[in-house]
């Protein structure tokens, strides 16, 4: 179901629609070259329409909100590295 709003695009509040949705979100992995794997997943809230706007090919412009969640596997050897810097793998 459509639901007009207003919101900032360009420092400009425009009219538009928000748009309701169903959403499958998944992860994406980054295997860094230190063995650490960061996990990223958009997770979208809101999606709006603008009413009076498109982009130059004539197709619409949407806004999103929402968040981007990260998280991270480390290898044993970055977190020996890390605890050592911050002195945490200190004995007293």
């Amino acid at each position: 179901m459509e639901t007009r709003a207003k919101v900032n695009f360009e420092g400009n509040e425009e009219d538009a629609v928000e748009l309701s949705f169903d959403a499958r979100e998944a992860w994406s992995e980054y295997s860094l070259e230190d063995g650490t794997v960061l996990k990223l997943k958009n997770v979208i809230s809101r999606v709006f329409r603008l009413l009076n706007k498109t982009k130059p090919d004539g197709s619409p412009v949407f806004i999103l909100e929402g968040t981007a969640v990260v998280t991270s596997i480390l290898p044993n050897a970055v977190i020996k590295v890390s605890q050592q810097v911050s002195g945490l793998g200190k004995e007293n």
